[in-house]
């Protein structure tokens, strides 16, 4: 009886895989999975993975509405979901975004902006990426009254007046 009570926990109990990919749902209580589980609450998508998959950063289900490059700072340092806390979140830097958009090497590039945003579709509480500039953490380098954008669609890199408005989106390493 034991072992059949051992088996069915193991059969159903969601164990968090060793390897994680882009595009597997993180949940509040620090699992991951790549497929949408029942009684369990998402917070976040895998957005990158190292190379050995045990590790990474994770995007936040929301997206927030467009702000300026020190609110959005600011937003990401306090943003907070059940199972995580303020503190926890961050604007991601250029380096932790850029890479991303490369069609190499399992990251991001058009079709896995598409993959996140189908992924994103099927989670109620998420919202879907924008085909738009998203803010850095990064200044600029000629100019520190601007930061470094990155376009999650093209791959683009742009210069955006930190005082304008625009798109980001918090992450959280894992």
């Amino acid at each position: 009886m034991k072992k059949l009570c051992l088996f069915l926990f193991c059969l159903l109990y969601p164990f968090s895989t060793l390897a994680v990919e882009v595009g597997d749902i993180y949940y509040s209580n620090k699992t991951f999975n790549a497929k949408l589980l029942d009684g369990l609450i998402p917070v976040g998508i895998v957005w990158q993975v190292n190379n050995n998959k045990d590790g990474g950063l994770i995007m936040s289900l929301e997206q927030p509405g467009s702000k300026n490059w020190e609110k959005a700072q600011t937003y990401c340092r306090v943003y907070q979901t059940i199972g995580t806390k303020s503190g926890d979140w961050f604007l991601p830097d250029f380096l932790q975004l850029f890479p991303i958009n490369k069609l190499q090497q399992q990251r991001i590039g058009p079709h896995t902006f598409l993959y996140l945003n189908q992924k994103l579709e099927k989670i109620k509480s998420a919202r879907p990426l924008k085909e738009d500039t998203y803010f850095t953490a990064s200044d600029y380098a000629e100019d520190k009254k601007s930061a470094l954008g990155v376009h999650l669609a093209t791959g683009e890199l742009v210069k955006i007046k930190k005082k304008s408005r625009s798109s980001f989106r918090c992450m959280m390493s894992f």
